[in-house]
Order: structure tokens, then C-alpha cells, then sequence
């Protein structure tokens, strides 16, 4: 079947070295707004609550308020607190 011919094709391009999973984290994502400097402001802006609430971060940042939401919750941006 074509499935188990992709999936064959998949398994023999990993064995031999060919295949490339690209690193859409962070930056490199195309479709991210933001910068990783940007989301380190945003993670400390959380823990000191001096740069206020989440939803004018989002304003100032450009993004949607649950961006904020998520990257506070660890939903997004995960890789950067394995860094420290």
C-alpha cells in the first residue's frame, strides 16, 4: 500500500542519514512574532509583576493576551527554561 511505502521510505532515509527535521522553536520558527529576548522580558515580567498584566504585554509585545498566558503557563517557549 502507498502508506507502508511512505512509511518504509521514511524509516530507510533515517537509517541512511538523509532526512532533516527542521528546528521550528523559537525563532526559528517562521510564523514567531517574537524574539527570545523578548520572551525572557515576558517570563521575568511574570515573576516581578512590575511590567503589568498579561494583556497589555500582548499589546506592547504585538501578540494575542493567551501569547502571554501561555508562555507564563510553559506552554510555549518551553526549550528556553531548559537553557538556564
Amino acid at each position: 500500500s502507498v502508506s507502508q511505502s511512505r512509511y518504509l521510505y521514511a524509516r530507510d532515509m533515517i537509517a541512511h542519514g538523509r532526512h532533516y527535521l527542521p528546528d521550528n522553536r523559537g525563532e526559528g520558527a517562521t510564523w514567531s512574532k517574537l524574539k527570545e529576548e523578548q520572551v525572557k522580558e515576558i517570563v521575568a515580567a511574570k515573576a516581578t509583576k512590575k511590567k503589568g498584566t498579561g494583556t497589555a504585554l500582548a499589546a506592547r509585545f504585538g501578540v494575542h493576551k493567551s501569547t502571554i498566558y501561555q508562555i507564563w503557563a510553559g506552554a510555549n517557549w518551553t526549550y528556553l527554561k531548559s537553557d538556564k
